[in-house]
């Protein structure tokens, strides 16, 4: 049995490939969530890219944790929800069982292994780009494709078997996507897509400030980073500051859409919690441990909680006013 935790546009998404390689699939979702599910007769995939949607009947959907027959677990859910739903979990999981945590950030994988000694965890980074429609009903705008930490050929097999492009991944690639994932609330805060995000001068520049900052910490800390759309950070940093256009060529080979956008887009219109403290934020942390600061992603960090509680949208330059009064221009 594969159980998801979380029913929101990846679990979804995850629910209805395994389905269509006829794996068994059950839903975890909180009890304040399962009446929207009550009467649901099917779940649905729309791909955009290509392919017939996917169709198969609606998975069992329960509010209480069990893991007797449960073969694997996939973690979808906000980290903010996190810690209420370890604490659901036994303090040593069942022999066999496999952990998959689907929660952006590179911290998420160690932070599941002290949880769990002995358990076989292997982070997931989703690599589509998916769009909830209604329960059980979700839209994905990419190839799906993920990457694992530290997989070995079996779970490779295994994800391909169910439709998936699946690749190994390490450390600096983790790190890597979290750098490139720091526009996300650039385009929170502005409702900009990933092509006009790179297209924008402002926008641009406001993600320059952004990722520049974020380097040099990880450099100070010692941490190495892979960007998923370059090898060579000086090359992107000439793009962003040079070449909107050139720039999106470049990022789009990673398989961003034109039309996307991150999902921290849709959590800021719709109220939700939003990953903010695992992207920005971690760089926030680690500028303080390496005693430098990092105020530019403070300062979205800030700006982005704001936004959960009154979401009033920025307009580009008003976005990189706000960044570049931070740094004290």
């Amino acid at each position: 049995m594969n159980l998801i935790i979380g029913a929101g546009a990846v679990g979804t998404v995850l629910a209805g490939y395994f389905g269509k390689a006829r794996q068994p699939v059950q839903f975890l979702v909180r009890p304040e969530e399962l009446q929207q599910f009550n009467g649901l007769e099917h779940l649905q995939v729309t791909r955009i890219h290509g392919g017939a949607p996917l169709h198969m009947p609606c998975p069992k959907v329960t509010t209480t944790l069990s893991l007797q027959g449960v073969k694997r677990v996939f973690v979808c859910v906000k980290y903010p929800d996190l810690a209420a739903l370890l604490a659901q979990f036994p303090a040593e999981l069942p022999n066999g069982t496999e952990l998959f945590p689907c929660i952006s950030g590179p911290a998420i994988g160690r932070q599941f292994r002290e949880r769990f000694p002995g358990t076989a965890v292997t982070p997931m980074v989703i690599q589509f780009n998916a769009l909830l429609r209604g329960p059980m009903d979700a839209q994905i705008t990419l190839q799906p494709r993920v990457e694992l930490l530290g997989s070995d050929s079996s779970t490779l097999q295994w994800f391909s078997d169910c439709g998936f492009d699946a690749d190994s991944t390490d450390e600096a690639n983790l790190w890597g996507r979290l750098v490139a994932n720091l526009g996300h609330p650039i385009s929170a805060l502005t409702d900009a897509g990933f092509k006009q995000r790179l297209l924008d001068k402002d926008l641009r520049h406001c993600l320059l400030l952004s990722m520049r900052e974020a380097i040099a910490v990880l450099e100070r800390a010692g941490i190495d980073y892979q960007l998923p759309y370059s090898g060579n950070w000086r090359v992107f940093e000439q793009l962003l500051k040079n070449s909107g256009t050139a720039a999106w060529l470049l990022a789009k080979r990673s398989g961003l859409s034109a039309d996307g956008k991150p999902s921290m887009v849709a959590d800021i219109d719709l109220g939700r919690p939003t990953e903010i403290e695992q992207i920005n934020g971690e760089i926030v942390r680690i500028a303080a441990q390496v005693r430098m600061s990092a105020p530019i992603n403070q300062q979205l960090v800030t700006l982005i909680h704001a936004a959960e509680q009154d979401p009033v949208k920025l307009t580009p330059p008003q976005l990189r006013e706000q960044l570049e009064a931070a740094l004290g221009r």
